[in-house]
């Protein structure tokens, strides 16, 4: 299955990508996520130890596909 968007930011050094893939933390796979779903939420952790929290879903009937990421319960990406 190709991969269908993927949204990437930098936090300090450090680059979060999510995508319908999983979650990845300096190009390093952190959570993965199976099954189908209207929402897929995927956690991991930055090197220092802070937490981050991703979520994507679609919305609405054109089925557009948002993300947004956490770090430490502060919102760092939306989309």
């Amino acid at each position: 299955m190709a991969e269908l968007k993927s949204w990437e930011v930098k936090v300090g050094e450090d680059i979060i990508r999510v995508s319908d893939e999983g979650l990845f933390v300096n190009g390093k796979l952190q959570d993965k996520y199976y099954g189908i779903t209207d929402c897929a939420k995927y956690e991991g952790r930055l090197p220092n130890g802070k937490i981050v929290k991703a979520a994507i879903g679609a919305e609405g009937i054109g089925f557009k596909i948002h993300c947004i990421i956490f770090v430490d319960y502060e919102c760092v990406f939306e989309d």
